[in-house]
């Protein structure tokens, strides 16, 4: 198994909702790559992830698999 890195992000889901958590990339890929993987499919997970609505309700959820077809952007976050 190859080592991975954890990179921590925060994702724009269309007009509702931000999304901040972890991805676990493979050592030495570039964000951009990761989401570009046509082999890999449609859905990323984002783990240790806290969800805010646009209605100010939030959620947490450990393991989230989001569809990579409704990220409108995504940054990430310098520890």
């Amino acid at each position: 198994m190859k080592a991975s890195v954890k990179k921590r992000v925060s994702l724009i889901m269309g007009i509702n909702d931000q999304v901040e958590g972890e991805l676990s990339l493979p050592q030495g890929m570039r964000i951009s790559d990761f989401l570009n993987r046509k082999e890999k499919g449609d859905f990323i997970v984002v783990t240790n992830a806290k969800i805010h609505r646009r209605d100010g309700s939030q959620e947490e959820a450990e393991f989230l698999a989001v569809n990579k077809n409704h990220i409108v952007y995504l940054k990430e976050i310098k520890l």
